[in-house]
């Protein structure tokens, strides 16, 4: 659990969760409360949230464990997406881009 890890490592000072499903879902086996607390990261500048399936509940208190002055990102910025683009940011930051996975399976 991301919440465990961030916990055992309080001097991280750049935390990149991109693309990794932090949310509950029902098919879990070991269910999480569905807002476990986030631990206090006072040495975090940056974060990246994007792609994390967080419920606005989440997104609030990361910015709450996280310094003022972190740069924090939940949503990616689509231009020309008009009213349905999105973002999240503190810090004055904005997300813009494209977020890529390289495939770990085996090819052969």
């Amino acid at each position: 659990d991301a919440r465990c890890l961030l916990r055992r490592c309080p001097l991280l000072e750049v935390v990149d969760l991109c693309g990794n499903n932090l949310s509950f879902s029902p098919e879990d086996e070991d269910p999480v409360p569905s807002s476990p607390s986030w631990p206090r990261m006072e040495h975090i500048t940056k974060a990246d949230f994007r792609h994390c399936n967080l419920e606005q509940e989440d997104e609030e208190a990361l910015l709450e464990a996280l310094p003022s002055s972190a740069t924090v990102q939940f949503r990616v910025v689509v231009e020309g997406a008009g009213q349905h683009a999105t973002h999240a940011a503190a810090g004055g930051a904005t997300a813009r881009g494209h977020v890529v996975f390289d495939d770990s399976s085996d090819e052969d």
